[in-house]
């Protein structure tokens, strides 16, 4: 009962809150905080949610009420939502996957809306999730975009993707290719063939040949989703 309110009052603070404000048009301050400030609001969401199961605060629930409607209402009308980019680069987004942490902050927009749906039975953050979703199943594939960012996060989601796509009837994050566990890693790595990948301009190898090049953190997510995407896939 001390961090999480600490942790609310940085998040106000810092600006990083109200950059969604900002972002959504209701705000005329200066952007403050980083390239990724948005995720730590989603880690506190994530956070919050999972102190909600355990023990009921009203004041709490409403503070993330509260943090669900900003985020909510910043949200383009596509599903994009990233509100450094929506400030400052609204006609270049997803330019610079390697540096600016456009993936690393939906995945945790994703894992924080999991958190949620599961432990308050409301689905306001999943739907901004999901929405978010299906804009890089749109956007991440063969003839698209065919990068992964460069601060690993979101493919260790791959499975919550999967989950809540297919729970709320919408299409399987899966095939977003370079965000979430490829499909034909998938199944190359189900059948003990070599994978082999570029992840941030290195190249990842997995399967039979055990041989992985990259930073540690970048590797073990990576794994994580070809993991899960074939848990997922029998």
């Amino acid at each position: 009962r001390v961090s999480i309110p600490s942790q609310y009052e940085q998040l106000v603070s810092s600006g990083a809150l109200e950059n969604f404000a900002i972002a959504a048009g209701g705000s005329d301050a200066d952007y403050r905080g980083l390239v990724f400030a948005d995720s730590d609001v989603y880690k506190w969401l994530e956070a919050a949610s999972w102190s909600l199961a355990t023990q009921e605060d009203a004041g709490l629930r409403t503070q993330v009420d509260e943090v669900i409607a900003l985020i909510a209402a910043a949200q383009m009308p596509d599903g994009y939502i990233n509100t450094w980019y929506q400030v400052h680069r609204p006609d270049q987004l997803f330019s610079n996957l390697r540096e600016d942490h456009e993936l690393y902050c939906a995945g945790h927009l994703i894992q924080a809306a999991v958190a949620h749906h599961r432990c308050t039975g409301q689905s306001q953050l999943l739907e901004v999730a999901v929405r978010f979703a299906d804009l890089l199943c749109d956007t991440f594939g063969p003839g698209k975009i065919e990068q992964v960012c460069g601060h690993a996060e979101i493919e260790m989601h791959a499975r919550r993707c999967i989950g809540i796509a297919r729970r709320v009837g919408t299409r399987s994050a899966l095939q977003a290719v370079g965000t979430c566990a490829a499909d034909e890693d998938i199944v190359a790595a189900a059948a003990g063939q070599d994978v082999v990948v570029a992840v941030a301009g290195q190249r990842v190898g997995v399967g039979r040949s055990g041989q992985v090049l990259d930073a540690a953190v970048t590797v073990a997510c990576r794994l994580a989703g070809i993991r899960s995407g074939i848990g997922q896939a029998g």
